[in-house]
């Protein structure tokens, strides 16, 4: 999608301060749109005051606002310098951060429309934030804002590099997300919401690409830092991850004395997250109608992955007609490929032919599988592979796959 040197560059060029130069850019954004929309030339807006080449210096905001030339450019076009303030969405940008660590969905939507149509990048990092929490379309966005990344604060570029790490992440892309946010804890935050959906965030992609030492480590952090600031709902997000660590890590028994500490909870993002979970530990206990029934409960806020869990549970049961019967709906009603080749794995395993199998995950997962290696789905597609070779007597391969799956835990 870009190139993350580009922000390796970014970050390795600025100080632990924040970058001076954010307001005249915003200052030579502001003279630059307003030069456009009144569809003037350079040199109309130059004559009479400094030459062609100094307003495009002004323009690449390499002149601060109180430069003569500035004020006169200013004067001239009839920019104030409150509209200058007034165009820039810093507080916006520090709320909608907050709004969305406090999971409040109705003040990311008010945030949202408070800042449509606006052509500023801050105003950009709002309509960003706000419409990746709602699960909009973001990819022109990325693409908009990650043109002008250079002219970004020190805030918004760690905004902008967390929102495309979650981007990723949503994607199932975690290395690559894992690679931004390596990048970001290099820039110092003192927004504590920030520093919260960030450190979760690696705490995640740790948990889904397998380094679980490190997505322990983070977990823990996280867990004391909610503790100590009494906050509540947060806590339980990171609870549950530490539940979703033990039934990855085949701890089911503890993982189910966890989660029986959720009573009922109001919030039903939580709530779903609370269903998933429970699914799995039931499919891992082989009471699959309890399993099923509460994936069809998590539907609502993970509606692909909790299909690909119901397809999962009704193959290892050996009921084909049911696979089918959600391998259809997941089919009809999700546009990542991903997940339809995943559910298509299930129906190719269910039908038994050992070598075909292996043809479609060497064909049509694996590839895709290096992004995302060492998760749940990983786990399953190496040990069919193992069970291939083990049928073959090809002790060399399972070994080379083990070691393989190891290698990282």
């Amino acid at each position: 999608m870009m190139n993350i040197k580009g922000f390796e560059k970014i970050v390795n060029d600025r100080t632990d301060k924040f970058n001076d130069s954010a307001f005249n850019k915003n200052v030579a954004r502001v003279i630059k749109n307003k030069r456009v929309q009144s569809q003037k030339t350079q040199s109309e807006i130059a004559e009479g005051i400094c030459s062609i080449s100094y307003i495009s210096k002004i323009e690449s905001g390499k002149c601060p606002p109180d430069n003569f030339y500035v004020r006169e450019i200013m004067s001239k076009m009839g920019i104030t310098l409150e509209e200058v303030m007034i165009s820039e969405f810093t507080t916006e940008l520090y709320d909608i951060i907050e709004c969305i660590y406090h999971d409040d969905e109705h003040k990311v939507t008010v945030l949202v429309e408070l800042t449509e149509g606006s052509e500023i990048l801050s105003a950009k990092l709002v309509q960003l934030a706000g419409r990746l929490y709602l699960n909009d379309d973001v990819s022109s966005l990325i693409q908009f804002i990650n043109a002008y990344k250079a002219d970004l604060n020190d805030y918004e570029l760690m905004v902008f590099m967390y929102l495309i790490a979650r981007y990723e992440a949503n994607f199932l892309r975690y290395k690559k997300a894992s690679k931004y946010l390596m990048i970001l804890k290099e820039l110092d935050s003192t927004d504590r919401f920030l520093e919260f959906l960030v450190d979760y965030l690696i705490a995640e992609c740790n948990l889904y690409i397998g380094t679980y030492v490190q997505s322990y480590y983070y977990l823990n952090k996280l867990e004391k830092m909610l503790q100590n600031a009494y906050e509540i709902t947060n806590l339980y997000k990171v609870k549950l991850l530490q539940v979703e660590l033990l039934i990855y890590t085949n701890k089911i028994k503890t993982a189910k004395l966890e989660i029986d500490r959720f009573t009922r909870m109001t919030n039903p993002k939580i709530q779903s997250r609370v269903d998933l979970l429970n699914g799995l530990i039931e499919h891992h206990s082989g009471k699959t109608n309890n399993a099923v029934n509460l994936f069809l409960k998590s539907q609502k806020h993970f509606f692909e992955i909790s299909l690909l869990f119901i397809i999962m549970t009704y193959s290892s049961t050996g009921n084909m007609t049911k696979v089918k019967e959600y391998l259809t709906i997941l089919e009809e009603n999700t546009s990542e490929n991903f997940y339809i080749k995943l559910g298509q794995y299930y129906a190719v395993k269910l039908d038994g032919n050992m070598y075909e199998l292996r043809e479609y995950i060497n064909k049509n997962l694996l590839h895709t599988m290096k992004k995302m290696e060492y998760d749940y789905f990983y786990d399953q597609v190496m040990n069919d592979l193992i069970n291939f070779h083990r049928h073959n007597s090809r002790y060399k391969a399972i070994d080379e796959l083990r070691f393989k799956m190891s290698d990282k835990r």
